[in-house]
């Protein structure tokens, strides 16, 4: 599948399947995340693969937005080791934390699309 294709097909699932994904898909799904460019290529981006009862039931807690998926990616940034910009002229005290975790989600759904994962 093409990009393009891939962005017209795009949507968000609502209701999700209790199979679990397997590994070697989940491997593939992370590694597209790792690999993405950042910002001085400092990678500060971490996933963590929520999936036990405990952990679901943890991430449950602080959103709505969970639709009881079997399995959750938390995605995030280590703030020690993002790119600063302390003193960037128009963004104070800028880190490069957000975009380099967002840019590392986009890429692992994109991944997953191509898995033929619907509901990851």
């Amino acid at each position: 599948m093409d990009f393009m294709e891939l962005a017209k097909n795009r949507y968000s699932e609502r209701f999700f399947d209790s199979r679990p994904v397997e590994q070697a898909k989940l491997d593939r799904i992370l590694e597209a995340g790792r690999i993405v460019p950042t910002a001085c290529n400092y990678q500060p981006q971490r996933f963590y693969v929520l999936r036990s009862p405990k952990a679901l039931e943890k991430a449950r807690m602080v959103t709505p937005f969970h639709y009881n998926a079997p399995l959750m990616l938390l995605v995030c940034y280590d703030l020690n080791t993002v790119w600063k910009a302390p003193h960037d002229r128009m963004f104070r005290n800028y880190n490069s934390g957000e975009q380099d975790a967002s840019i590392a989600a986009a890429t692992m759904m994109y991944e997953a699309e191509e898995l033929g994962i619907h509901n990851v």
